[in-house]
């Protein structure tokens, strides 16, 4: 139960973190389709922050306590803030949270896999909804990105034309967790989440 009560506050720790930044995106994105951009962030963080008290819930009934210490949170968080003062751009908004539903669904699955062990099968429950939540998110994001074919992320250096140049891994210099890279639009959300130190296998 230990184990899973550990998933649990890191998967809480993601979704409130996941929250925060939706919110942030929600009142600084910018530019030609701001309105359809600002409702459409404030669809995914309304739904993170309906959430929250799922994830509270589920932490009490296995015998836990949900942090309520930000800093606490932030520690416990893979889920890492954007600079807001220079991302206000729709799309780098859009990669940066691809790249954040990656890590969430990621540990959810890992909590979903902790909780069938210790047999807590309501808890399989609200973790395969919240799973199935984040892959429509995924889903409705990525239609959402403007085609990457010419598209170069400020501060960083133009795409090779090679898309297997591609296949590596990159890690957060900030956190040390790593992602695989397999073609140009993952290297652009990578880049977007903060990954940018390139690992050559």
């Amino acid at each position: 139960m230990d184990k899973l009560i550990k998933c649990m506050m890191v998967a809480f720790a993601n979704n409130f973190t996941f929250y925060l930044k939706a919110h942030n995106f929600h009142w600084t994105v910018a530019g030609e389709t701001f309105k359809q951009d600002h409702e459409f962030l404030g669809e995914i963080y309304a739904l993170a922050q309906e959430n929250i008290d799922g994830y509270a819930e589920q932490l009490r009934r296995i015998g836990a306590f949900p942090q309520g210490d930000i800093k606490e949170i932030v520690k416990n968080s893979s889920i890492i803030d954007a600079p807001l003062n220079e991302m206000t751009e729709a799309n780098l908004m859009f990669l940066s949270l691809l790249a954040d539903l990656e890590i969430l669904v990621s540990y959810l699955q890992d909590t979903y896999d902790e909780a069938g062990a210790v047999r807590e099968y309501g808890l399989q429950n609200f973790l395969a909804e919240r799973i199935d939540e984040h892959r429509k998110q995924q889903w409705m994001l990525t239609a959402s990105v403007v085609d990457l074919a010419d598209y170069v992320i400020p501060g960083t250096t133009p795409e090779p034309p090679d898309p297997a140049e591609y296949c590596h891994n990159m890690m957060n210099p900030t956190t040390g967790l790593m992602v695989e890279v397999e073609n140009p639009d993952e290297h652009a959300a990578a880049v977007a989440a903060g990954y940018t130190q390139e690992v050559k296998e």
